[in-house]
């Protein structure tokens, strides 16, 4: 994987386990993670999600964490490094959908669908990287703040949550 910023920290992960969760923009996206094969857009004519096939998929080519020594290898390779991945801005609200449009496979029960990178977070740090990765598959019910309302909503999505946009000019 070609690395944006060569000295950004990696708090002590090997090669094998960069991952791209956040970008700052769709250029980045395809120079960095992979081409863009399908996009949703707003109204205003903004992408708000975006169908990537990496350049990196399956398992990586030097294999020196533990990780990949463990007898669910495979699967944990499919998750971090899949044949096509979702990306959408942090305001976008409609990413299951998106999801869906775009042919991903279905969520099975005790499945989620989540951004990879925490939104509020990075909302709170002025939108640096305002395109993030989802991901699916985590069974992340025990994680959950509270559960999810009748329409599998949880979290941010939920009704009553209000959270802050992206600042005037990068919100979608």
């Amino acid at each position: 994987m070609n690395q944006a910023d060569p000295n950004a920290p990696t708090f002590g992960l090997p090669p094998c386990l960069f991952v791209p969760i956040a970008a700052a923009s769709v250029a980045d996206i395809e120079q960095f993670v992979g081409a863009v094969e399908q996009t949703r857009k707003s109204r205003k004519g903004e992408i708000t999600a975006m169908l990537v096939r990496p350049h990196v998929r399956g398992r990586p080519a030097n294999t020196t964490a533990p990780l990949w020594r463990e007898p669910n290898a495979v699967v944990y390779s499919q998750q971090l490094f899949p044949e096509l991945q979702v990306w959408v801005h942090v305001d976008y609200a409609r990413y299951r959908n998106a999801y869906i449009k775009f042919g991903m496979p279905p969520l099975e029960d005790g499945q989620a669908l989540d951004h990879v990178q925490n939104r509020k977070a990075l909302r709170l740090r002025w939108c640096s990287h305002p395109y993030l990765r989802l991901m699916s598959g985590f069974a992340l019910s025990q994680f959950r703040r509270r559960p999810p309302d009748r329409r599998g909503r949880h979290g941010e999505s939920a009704p009553g949550s209000r959270p802050h946009r992206c600042a005037k000019g990068r919100g979608i």
